[in-house]
C-alpha cells in the first residue's frame, strides 16, 4: 500500500504534482505547487488559491474534473489555461494512498523560446 511518505522522493520534480483527497482538498503537494500556492497545498481546496480562489467556475471545474476521475476511474488529459503559468497540460489519475482513494495529478507548462 503506497503511503504519503512515500512521495517525498517526488518532492522537488519540476512541475506541479499533487494528491486530493475524495472531498477535493490536498494531501500532498510538490515544492512547485506549494509555491504556485502560496505556502504548502496541504489541507486547502483548489478554491484556496490559484485562479481558482478568484473564479467559482474555475472551482467548480476543477472539482467536477477529480470527480470525474474518482467515479470513472480513468485518467484525464486535459489543458488548462493557469494565470501565472500559461497554458499547461494536465493529467489527473486514481488511486489509492493510505488505504483511501485520491486523486493524483501532474501537470507542467511547456517553456517558451
Amino acid at each position: 500500500m503506497m503511503r504519503i511518505t512515500d512521495l517525498e522522493p517526488f518532492k522537488n520534480v519540476p512541475f506541479y504534482l499533487w494528491v486530493k483527497d475524495a472531498t477535493g482538498t490536498y494531501l500532498w503537494g510538490s515544492e512547485r505547487m506549494d509555491r504556485f500556492a502560496g505556502g504548502s497545498v496541504q489541507g486547502r481546496t483548489d478554491a484556496d488559491f490559484g485562479p481558482a480562489a478568484e473564479s467559482p467556475e474555475t472551482a467548480a471545474t476543477l472539482e467536477a474534473n477529480d470527480r470525474h476521475v474518482l467515479d470513472s476511474g480513468e485518467p484525464l488529459y486535459t489543458h488548462e489555461q493557469i494565470e501565472g503559468a500559461g497554458d499547461v497540460s494536465v493529467c489527473k489519475w486514481p488511486g489509492e494512498l493510505d488505504g483511501e482513494p485520491v486523486t493524483f495529478g501532474i501537470s507542467f507548462a511547456v517553456p517558451g523560446d
